[in-house]
């Protein structure tokens, strides 16, 4: 919901006619998109109920391989044999980085497997998805903001009435407000990096914004050694 606002207050300051008023949006598009994406974050979070955070690190760091493939068959993109022999470099050595500090062994399950190789291939779709909503359609990325997430609040809040959580989170922010403002600021940051990797995928495609974000997370295990130690 903090999403859609702050989405909808740039789409007023910046945004064209026709995406402030979501002439030609294509609600089919999005509703698949919402859908891989809840898919996708159940699966992984799923996933750790069967195998332990470094398992989820490796194969998440391979979310660029299944990116190349599904941007061949989705938005008929193509690479050379050199950019997959890259690909697959940069993938072992994030993975091999990140996991450098790992204090615990790698704990397969075949469940655990299957479940992470869904939430990859479904972050990968998710990507091209994204870039296809953004080029080829020619949507904006506010508009893509306010109406995927409007979508998926919808299906969060069913999901939280039909399970409970909502009134347990409602009473746990009315008695600690603090939880309310900390929530508040994450989002702010969440949407804030969320609009900068929409912006990477509509002005330099899908792939090389998993290459960014995969980068990242050096950066963030660089950074968590200086502080932290």
């Amino acid at each position: 919901v903090i999403f859609v606002i702050f989405a909808r207050i740039e789409l007023e300051i910046q945004g064209s006619a026709d995406d402030r008023n979501f002439k030609g949006v294509p609600i089919k598009q999005y509703m698949m998109l919402t859908l891989v994406l809840a898919i996708t974050q159940g699966c992984g979070s799923a996933a750790l109920s069967y195998v332990n955070m470094p398992v989820k690190v490796v194969l998440k760091s391979c979310k660029l391989i299944p990116t190349m493939a599904l941007g061949i068959l989705i938005i008929h993109r193509s690479y050379s044999a050199l950019e997959y022999v890259a690909a697959v470099m940069l993938c072992v050595g994030v993975a091999l980085f990140v996991l450098a500090d790992a204090t615990v062994s790698p704990n397969f399950s075949p469940t655990g497997i299957m479940l992470l190789a869904a939430a990859v291939s479904g972050d990968a779709l998710t990507v091209n998805m994204q870039e296809k909503i953004l080029n080829l359609l020619r949507c904006s990325k506010e508009q893509m903001l306010v109406v995927s997430n409007l979508m998926a609040a919808g299906w969060v809040l069913v999901l939280i009435i039909a399970t409970g959580e909502l009134s347990k989170s409602l009473k746990l922010v009315s008695s600690t407000p603090k939880i309310a403002v900390m929530l508040l600021l994450q989002a702010l940051f969440q949407y804030l990096s969320v609009s900068f990797y929409l912006a990477l995928i509509q002005g330099f495609g899908g792939v090389a914004a998993v290459c960014v974000t995969s980068v990242r997370k050096v950066f963030t295990v660089s950074i968590s050694f200086i502080v932290f130690t």
